[in-house]
């Protein structure tokens, strides 16, 4: 897939190259080899608060007495994770992450940003939507971000987008996506939307990017 901004340079090429050259991206990895600098968090606005990671995520950011608005689609409130949103410290705003009108004056006072929103399916026939929320949805948010003067951004991609080293040796954060051929619309659809916040990082965004690992279904106790 070619890049507009950049002709004659395809996705992967411009991913391996913003990786190595962003001197603004900031990344996160599970394992914690890679540390993100210093920031205190005050208010924070979560997509996909009602979600497995996003729950979580709001649940420990309530623990750290952080101010939370909470982007949830008026469906998930009907998950049991939803719980975690009945809280002083949380602000429940519904809405839509491809309809950003309805709530980025919400990211307004916001510091933070964890973009946690994602659509899962293994079904060919949801192709379209998977690209339209992993992609466009990242793209909403981190522009509105950036309009709003939020000063970090916190990207939830995919263990599925590291690649796979030709040599056999164990992968780990560095190793570039070389699977696209064979990776699933989902995996794919990840992948762009962090070359989604690879972009913004390039144009200046603090952003630290989360690959996480393969989860269980969005259940909570």
């Amino acid at each position: 897939m070619q890049c507009k901004s950049h002709p004659g340079l395809t996705l992967p090429n411009l991913h391996r190259a913003l990786w190595r050259k962003s001197g603004n991206l900031r990344y996160i990895f599970v394992s914690g080899r890679t540390q993100v600098a210093e920031h205190t968090i005050q208010t924070a606005f979560v997509t996909g608060a009602a979600g497995f990671i996003g729950s979580h995520v709001v649940e420990l950011l309530i623990e750290r007495n952080v101010q939370v608005r909470a982007l949830v689609r008026n469906e998930s409130l009907q998950q049991p994770a939803a719980n975690v949103l009945v809280d002083d410290k949380v602000e429940l705003i519904i809405g839509d992450l491809l309809a950003p009108d309805g709530w980025i004056d919400r990211l307004r006072g916001c510091d933070t940003v964890f973009h946690v929103a994602a659509l899962y399916s293994a079904r060919a026939e949801d192709a379209p939507r998977l690209y339209e929320v992993n992609v466009h949805g990242a793209q909403a948010v981190f522009q509105a971000a950036a309009a709003a003067g939020v000063q970090r951004m916190v990207h939830t991609s995919s263990i599925g987008v590291i690649g796979r080293p030709a040599s056999g040796e164990l992968a780990d954060e560095d190793t570039p996506f070389n699977l696209w051929r064979s990776a699933s619309n989902y995996v794919r659809s990840k992948w762009l939307g962090e070359a989604v916040a690879l972009l913004w990082a390039n144009r200046g965004l603090p952003v630290a990017v989360a690959q996480t690992a393969q989860l269980p279904r969005s259940v909570r106790a």
